[in-house]
């Protein structure tokens, strides 16, 4: 009943938890989400009343959007058969909405999944992540965000060189959200 995704920063740990999100809300999932059911078109917009996001408010996640948060998982789903929680930056949860989120997540209701996605699994306390099954999102390849520059650049109808997307690729160091950021910067420059 709960995921951690952990890894580097613009690995894509919130697009990851989005689309398993997606797939446990689809009406007709069979390999992967269909795309064309109602739960998987709310999913996509960013709409779906049983899909709830937590982020840090300001510098941490805090007691009373823990409590919020229980108060609504008590409800059956609205539109799905379930609901899903992504708790985006789970090492920002404070020591007392980490210890009251505890209980839900030792004992949730049948129909509550939760995502938790980290950079810093260290600072997530270690019942909640014993609790969870955890994926280790490994850095993604120079080469493949490379590629992915490249298609970004085509669509965008920029001239760009494959060493200067390979240097780009090399400086985000693994996270495609750092490359495309420098992409952008390198467009906007020149």
């Amino acid at each position: 009943h709960s995921y951690l995704f952990t890894g580097i920063s613009g690995i894509g740990k919130k697009l990851v938890a989005t689309q398993v999100a997606q797939a446990l809300l689809c009406d007709n999932l069979e390999d992967k989400p269909c795309n064309i059911c109602h739960n998987c078109k709310k999913v996509t917009s960013s709409n779906h009343p049983d899909l709830i996001f937590i982020e840090p408010d300001g510098n941490f996640i805090k007691i009373d959007q823990i409590r919020a948060l229980q108060k609504r998982l008590a409800y059956k789903p609205f539109e799905g058969n379930k609901t899903v929680c992504i708790i985006d930056g789970a090492d920002k949860l404070n020591i007392a909405a980490a210890n009251s989120l505890l209980k839900t997540v030792e004992e949730p209701p049948a129909h509550v999944k939760f995502i938790f996605a980290t950079t810093e699994v260290h600072m997530v306390l270690a019942t909640i992540i014993s609790r969870c099954q955890r994926f280790d999102l490994k850095p993604i390849s120079s080469a493949l965000i490379s590629t992915r520059l490249a298609e970004i650049a085509a669509a965008e109808k920029v001239k760009i060189s494959p060493e200067a997307l390979s240097a780009i690729a090399h400086a985000a160091d693994g996270g495609m959200r750092d490359a495309q950021s420098l992409l952008d910067q390198m467009i906007a420059f020149f």
